[in-house]
């Protein structure tokens, strides 16, 4: 027998609603974090953390913010299968970064991306087809993408690398927007707290200039909206340690089909429930530590708008080589690699020994490796 679309839900994610209804009575302030039918862990904070690292401890430092993905399929998408998505993909880019430029933006930050595998022979696929449609799909990004880029020189495009752990060849994997050669365009990998290559990390091989910046475990900003510790403690803690099975504040009915309150177990942890709101609201909290190139291509794009705001009139091409001359040379065994560094966030200072202890941070500063600055 199948379930009616709204019992199968109930069924599925009615404790969840019971939980937070018994939550709300017990506190009602909590409704700032918590509604009976917000599924807050399928919310997702990067843009709010991305946006942090752009503008931190800079007033004069503007964010206009774009949303590109996720985008719902059509039946024309379907029709075309990856084709459709990475036509789609590019006219939301495209879109987003037109409208920027009538703005105003110098800058554009780029915490996202899309990749396309060769497919291999041996997988077993229909080879000649999907390498037709391999083939169609980077031929099409490749030209739209190139062409809005090359539409705003002076713009920088400050883009993520991707977080494959992989090369990127543009022959067996193309990942975008790093995949184009624009002069104008800067790529993002990600490094750990040590100057080590983060294990996730791509590496273009292509001649798009390339800058390896602070990836891993960095902390920022997350909406205000948002309790994680509420969310860890509804969650987790409702499960009894020695059997691992729950204890929640509601049960599942069979015979009536309704999720009910457990009296007994809300009383036990009322004193809890009750001290949530203010925990929620310790300003540490709006802050969490998140990993990727996505966090790297930020502190690039902010060094990028200090070095616009010294020198306004600079065009997407010549804030690269701004950047680059920032760089000294550091020996690194039988290589020499060019290095500067950037500021950390005044949040690091003050919250890293409170509750983000999980987040690397030594030191005030960010490494950024470069490549060669050009001779004088």
């Amino acid at each position: 027998m199948t379930l009616p679309f709204s019992r199968r839900f109930l069924q599925d994610y009615g404790d969840d609603i019971c939980v937070a209804e018994q939550v709300l009575k017990v506190d009602p302030r909590l409704a700032k974090f918590l509604h009976p039918y917000r599924q807050t862990r399928a919310e997702d904070y990067h843009g709010t953390h991305v946006a942090g690292l752009m503008t931190y401890d800079r007033d004069d430092i503007g964010l206009i913010s774009y949303r590109l993905l996720p985008y719902y399929k059509t039946k024309e998408d379907v029709k075309k299968e990856e084709t459709g998505e990475a036509d789609r993909f590019a006219e939301n880019l495209a879109d987003a970064i037109k409208d920027a430029h009538e703005k105003g933006v110098r800058i554009v930050n780029i915490s996202l991306g899309g990749s396309f595998t060769k497919p291999n022979e041996s997988d077993g696929v229909d080879y000649e087809k999907e390498l037709e449609t391999y083939n169609n799909a980077r031929r099409m990004l490749t030209e739209r993408i190139t062409g809005v880029v090359n539409q705003y020189p002076d713009i920088l495009f400050v883009a993520a690398a991707g977080n494959d752990g992989g090369w990127s060849d543009n022959v067996s994997r193309v990942q975008y927007p790093c995949g184009i050669e624009a002069s104008n365009v800067l790529c993002v990998g990600g490094i750990n707290e040590d100057d080590s290559l983060a294990n996730f990390t791509n590496i273009p091989l292509n001649h798009v200039d390339l800058v390896f910046a602070g990836g891993v475990e960095i902390i920022s900003t997350v909406p205000t909206d948002r309790c994680a510790v509420l969310e860890d403690i509804l969650h987790s803690i409702f499960l009894d340690e020695n059997s691992a099975k729950p204890k929640a504040l509601c049960h599942y009915d069979n015979s009536s089909h309704q999720w009910l309150q457990d009296n007994a177990q809300i009383a036990l942890k009322l004193p809890l429930i009750k001290s949530l709101y203010e925990t929620c609201n310790i300003e540490e909290n709006h802050y969490r530590a998140l990993s990727g190139t996505s966090m790297a291509t930020p502190l690039v794009a902010h060094l990028a708008a200090e070095i616009l705001l010294e020198q306004p009139h600079l065009n997407g091409v010549e804030i690269i080589k701004a950047i680059k001359d920032r760089a000294n040379p550091v020996q690194m065994g039988s290589f020499v690699a060019y290095k500067l560094h950037i500021k950390k966030p005044s949040w690091y200072q003050k919250f890293a020994e409170i509750r983000l202890e999980s987040a690397t941070h030594n030191g005030d500063y960010f490494d950024f490796y470069v490549s060669a600055p050009e001779k004088k």
